[in-house]
């Protein structure tokens, strides 16, 4: 297990406050903006990510304390289910929950935790949502939970939920409900973290002599972007700002736009157009005579 007091380099009685100064501290430190000669700095930058997301989050930070202090495993059966099955409303886990041993390895004993995962889209992730599950238990008794995610919530957050786990043993306490956030891919956006890509193919004529576009944001707007001349295939743009809304922070990520450069069709070329492109070519390969040494252009 990762030690992310040791990785934000504080004890473990820091403050929220410390906690966000230590995060900022660090994140600017080792963003792979900053350190583009440095081919650990992005793996440095996304632990640093990470330890700040569960220290940041109470309820991920109580877990994440209880399971580093506890001797046994916090989970017992080390199976999951997915609440996304199909596009029933009401699912019920029975046979699942069957899969499931009750009772935790330790002095005080507990009905078995469950681990489950529930799958959200982009956009759910960005302005954050809140959804109400219906289950039921072993023992048939009918649950719902309200769930409330936050925006900007990251791929892989866990959610710890007391108590609602398996009651199958009435004589001990009812086990504990964890459940896994995970995000759908879009079809135009890539998620890493706070930053989003997207991918936008423009022509050749646009990548030499530069254009503009219209690019759509996560947040259903659209932004002007200039894309300069002399472009590259796989030229990458940056928009400061215009990517996920980062936890426990007023401050959003990054969009990366990757520029795929596509050639004409030589079929859908006037004749006057391939009769410029052939005079261009011509100019390129002919030699200039510069006080009178030959220079390629």
């Amino acid at each position: 297990m990762e030690d992310y007091y040791k990785i934000l380099e504080i004890s473990e009685s820091a403050s929220d406050k410390e906690i966000s100064s230590a995060f900022r501290k660090l994140a600017k430190k080792y963003h792979p903006d900053m350190n583009k000669n440095d081919p650990t700095a992005e793996a440095k930058f996304k632990k640093i990510s990470k330890a700040h997301e569960v220290l940041s989050n109470k309820q991920l930070k109580e877990e994440y304390d209880l399971s580093r202090h506890m001797k046994s495993n916090f989970f017992t059966g080390g199976k999951s289910f997915n609440f996304n099955q199909g596009n029933q409303p009401f699912i019920d886990l029975n046979t699942l929950f069957r899969e499931f041993s009750g009772g935790f390895q330790n002095p005080e004993p507990k009905n078995a935790s469950i681990n489950a995962q529930y799958a959200i889209t982009l956009e759910e992730a960005y302005f954050g949502v809140s959804k109400t599950i219906d289950f039921t238990l072993p023992e048939g008794t009918n649950q719902s939970l309200s769930i409330n995610l936050p925006e900007g919530i990251r791929d892989g957050t866990r959610l710890l939920y007391k108590g609602m786990g398996s009651k199958k043993f009435t004589n001990i306490a009812a086990g504990d409900l964890v459940i896994t956030v995970k995000i759908k891919p879009h079809p135009l956006f890539e998620n890493h973290g706070s930053d989003l890509l997207t991918i936008t193919k423009i022509d050749a004529f646009d990548a030499i002599l530069g254009t503009s576009l219209k690019i759509k944001t996560i947040d259903g707007s659209f932004i002007k972007v200039t894309v300069p001349s002399g472009v590259q295939y796989n030229h990458t743009l940056r928009i400061k700002d215009k990517g996920m809304p980062i936890p426990n922070s007023k401050e959003k990520g990054n969009l990366y736009i990757k520029l795929q450069i596509t050639m004409p069709n030589k079929n859908k070329l006037s004749k006057k157009q391939l009769d410029l492109l052939k005079t261009i070519k011509q100019l390129k390969s002919s030699p200039e005579v510069t006080y009178g040494v030959n220079k390629e252009i």
